[in-house]
Order: C-alpha cells, then structure tokens, then sequence
C-alpha cells in the first residue's frame, strides 16, 4: 500500500529486497525508468546511491511515474489491469499456474 501512496505523490519507490526481487507489473513495466532496485547488502550504501542521481534522473523518473501512475497504481487502474488478467485466463491449468505462483512467497 505505501508504494501505491508514493507513487500517487511521484516519489520515487526505493524498493529493498531479499532473497525475491518481486515487483508489481514486473513483466509490463521497466521498473529501473522510475524506480531505485537495491538489494539488502546495497543499504549501507544508500545514501551514496541516492545522492548519485542527478536532478535531471529524477526529474525523467518522476515523469515516467505520473505516465504510468492512473494506469497501474490507481485504484481503477489496478481493477482494470486485475479484470483484464483474469479475462486471459482461458484454461484451468492457467488458473492453477496463476494460483501456484503464490506459494513462492510463503515463508
């Protein structure tokens, strides 16, 4: 929820990861046009990493984001790219599949 809130204001995410590098719309969107990826052992060097991107990265960053905000992270979006993935769904071994991604994440 705090990525759709930031997204809203076009702040750049600074999206942290560990073990699973997973992203919403990871297969539609180039999360590196708006977004800083780092994994856990990159935190010591955050604030070098952040303060490396020049105003102008930014500037391209957050406009990337007000681009694909209202069709992505807004709540009509999010229901309009949900309604559209299951309208996909053709076949019962598709839906397992879908369904069967879940459990990845489980710990």
């Amino acid at each position: 929820f705090r990525l759709f809130e930031a997204l809203s204001l076009t702040s750049i995410p600074v999206y942290i990861w560990q073990r699973w590098r997973w992203v919403p719309f990871e297969a539609e969107l180039n999360w590196s046009e708006f977004s800083l990826i780092v994994e856990s052992e990159e935190i010591p060097s955050l604030p070098r990493i952040l303060n490396s991107i020049p105003p102008e990265r930014r500037a391209e960053m957050q406009a990337r984001i007000a681009e694909i905000y209202q069709g992505y992270f807004s709540y009509s979006g999010v229901t309009r790219w949900i309604t559209r993935r299951m309208a996909a769904v053709s076949t019962s071994v598709e839906a397992r599949q879908i369904t069967a991604a879940r459990e990845t994440f489980r710990f």
